[in-house]
């Protein structure tokens, strides 16, 4: 008998939605600007990205990830500029994990690295690591 994870997700969107701030995930474009020469990419890939959804974010300290059974001490690269974004799964339909930033009230923070709570196939949570 499959597990009903309906509930758990409404309760991890109403929780954010409730405490959390707006904010915009986007995926940066990939399309280069000149097929001749793709190894130029974008110049602006911000301009029209591949993907922007709004949503709901809560930032916690990187030391939180250790209350979801996460090793901070194994991921290389975290300093004192990285923080933990939990954004409920609810908020789209989109996958979200190749996202490449976030935009939080004018301040753009880079994704180092996407976990998804993910249990079986519904997605509960994402939790970006990103730094400024």
């Amino acid at each position: 008998m499959a597990f009903d994870y309906g509930p758990v997700i409404a309760a991890a969107g109403t929780l954010i939605s409730d405490f959390g701030r707006d904010l915009t995930v986007i995926e940066l474009s990939e399309v280069e600007d000149d097929s001749n020469e793709p190894w130029r990419g974008t110049a602006n890939p911000r301009a029209t990205p591949k993907l922007s959804v709004s949503a709901k974010g809560v930032f916690v300290h990187p030391s939180s990830a250790e209350d979801f059974g996460l090793k901070v001490e194994d991921m290389d690269g975290l300093g004192l500029k990285t923080q933990v974004c939990l954004v409920a799964a609810n908020v789209s339909t989109a996958k979200l994990e190749d996202a490449d930033e976030i935009e939080d009230d004018g301040v753009s923070w880079r994704i180092l690295n996407a976990v998804v709570l993910k249990p079986g196939a519904d997605r509960i949570l994402y939790m970006f690591f990103v730094e400024r």
